[in-house]
């Protein structure tokens, strides 16, 4: 397997969301072949490469006149730190991007994803994982 970056894309029911039901109108999948647990985002884990980039991007589900714009990541818990220079991707408008470590570090990491769908004041939070994969 080649180390390569990785591009996440949650995909949100714009019709159907509300606070509160976020779990069922988030889903998440990647460039990578990672698949979500069904109906369960929080256990959605993406793998990453050392030294490669991460991508989050967000999609409409149904209405695609709809942007979803990631307002922020950040890491959550004490588990390994396995990103850096998280921030706003400049070269995709409402998208983020961090810089994997250049060493594997084995274990989970937990970080917040913060959304709203462009012309609504209502921030939306999903917390899924990431694992770095050994690429030898």
């Amino acid at each position: 397997m080649a180390a390569e970056n990785t591009r996440i894309y949650m995909i949100v029911n714009t019709k159907e969301i509300q606070p509160g039901s976020v779990d069922k109108h988030v889903k998440f999948k990647d460039n990578r072949g990672n698949k979500e647990p069904q109906g369960d985002p929080v256990n959605f884990t993406s793998e990453v490469s050392a030294g490669k980039k991460v991508f989050w991007l967000g999609e409409p589900k149904d209405e695609q006149r709809d942007t979803i714009e990631i307002t922020g990541v950040k890491r959550k818990g004490d588990g390994p730190r396995l990103l850096q220079d998280i921030g706003s991707d400049p070269s995709h408008r409402g998208s983020y991007t961090a810089q994997v470590v250049d060493e594997y570090i084995e274990g989970l990491e937990s970080y917040s994803l913060t959304f709203r769908i462009k012309g609504h004041k209502v921030e939306y939070e999903v917390d899924p994982k990431i694992r770095m994969v050994n690429v030898e």
